[in-house]
């Protein structure tokens, strides 16, 4: 297992994993990425591959269809079962474009192909467009509030809120995580009052787990909207300037 000096950055940058067993090439690839913002881990051989994408949230797996004697394409889908996160992406690259090694990455798993070589920008590029989809669309906000949690089949749990945004919430608590897939009902409490709302455990972090919201009805949208723009920066920031 190969790591970065990532932990000088932010800890909600996307993470990327580096599917490569040329030392070299990894090496280069890894720095690039690094130096434009994320994190990255890499693998460089299928036992590592696995045991990464079960103990981190990985946000874009990438690797070449030529890794391990051309057994690229074979890893993904047990890759993709083992994920801890729900969301997470695939790149896979190739020497060669055809439609052929195209329809087969397709059928694994892949979310992109990109054939190489390619200029870095355009790496860059697909990499930046993969990510953001495992993004948030609205602005977290960093409040601890307190989460009465209960997964199907199970007893209510206490839990707290380590950021919330419109679409989601990503919560700790004390003992085993939920599993991702996990359907979870949620009472949250807020200055207005009690937040109900359902959603399913979509990752795991080294400080909890993140849970997409569920369709959410008319009341509990206002309620959460009125405390999202209250606590956001346009708020703050308006209150700092008057």
């Amino acid at each position: 297992m190969t790591g970065t000096n990532d932990t000088k950055l932010d800890a909600l940058s996307p993470l990327v994993l580096i599917v490569d067993d040329t030392r070299i090439t990894a090496d280069i690839d890894r720095n690039f990425i690094v130096l434009s913002g994320f994190r990255v881990l890499v693998a460089s051989c299928l036992e590592e591959v696995l045991d990464l994408v079960k103990e981190h949230p990985i946000d874009l797996l990438m690797i070449d269809v030529a890794f391990a004697k051309d057994k690229g394409l074979d890893v993904l889908s047990e890759a993709r079962r083992l994920s801890c996160n729900l969301g997470m992406k695939i790149l896979v690259t190739s020497m060669g474009g055809s439609g052929e090694v195209r329809a087969k990455a397709e059928k694994a798993g892949a979310d992109h192909f990109l054939v190489k070589p390619a200029p870095r920008q355009k790496v860059l590029k697909e990499i930046k467009a993969l990510t953001s989809l495992a993004a948030r669309d609205s602005e977290r906000i960093c409040e601890s509030l307190d989460v009465r949690m209960k997964l199907e089949g199970a007893i209510s749990r206490n839990a707290h809120s380590l950021d919330i945004s419109e679409d989601g919430i990503h919560l700790a608590c004390e003992g085993e995580k939920p599993a991702v897939g996990a359907a979870i009902e949620m009472e949250i409490r807020v200055e207005s009052g009690l937040l109900n709302v359902s959603g399913s455990v979509v990752r795991h972090t080294n400080e909890g787990f993140g849970v997409r919201f569920a369709e959410l009805g008319r009341n509990a949208k206002r309620v959460l909207d009125k405390f999202i723009l209250a606590h956001s920066m346009e708020a703050k920031a308006s209150r700092y300037y008057l």
